[in-house]
């Protein structure tokens, strides 16, 4: 393993944190805060995903799973309507009270981490030398 192939799994490992934050903030976000904005806070005020406007994905699958924080805060009935643990309903609020992440906010932050690795690749190769010089110290260079 070379220290440019570590700098490239890590500019991939931020870019996806960065997505995943954007669609954490922006689309659960989005369904969280429109559950407490109709006060959905027991299984008779629950409501559809439907009747909120929005449409059931893969990703909202995976993000409303048993066993993750969000399936915690938000429970799903077993018609398939949604409301929020009264206990969980103020830090609901707290952690999805606006859209943080920007579309272009996003984009700037993806344009950087591309331009960094960039950068460092091809303007400053001998950075790269050197720090592959003390990788190698380190851990040793067999293969």
């Amino acid at each position: 393993m070379t220290v440019r192939t570590v700098v490239i799994a890590a500019t991939l490992a931020l870019a996806c944190g960065i997505i995943t934050v954007f669609y954490n903030s922006r689309y659960i976000g989005r369904f969280v805060r429109a559950i407490l904005d109709i006060d959905a806070l027991s299984p008779e005020s629950a409501i559809t995903l439907g009747e909120l406007g929005l449409k059931e994905s893969a990703l909202f699958r995976f993000a409303t799973r048993p066993g993750t924080s969000l399936s915690k805060t938000v429970i799903k009935t077993a018609d398939g309507c949604y409301y929020i643990d009264p206990q969980h309903a103020e830090l609901a609020r707290k952690k999805y009270r606006d859209e943080h992440a920007t579309v272009l906010l996003v984009m700037l932050l993806l344009l950087a981490v591309c331009v960094f690795a960039i950068a460092a690749s091809y303007l400053f190769p001998e950075i790269y030398s050197f720090a592959e010089r003390r990788f190698t110290d380190i851990f040793g260079g067999g293969r």
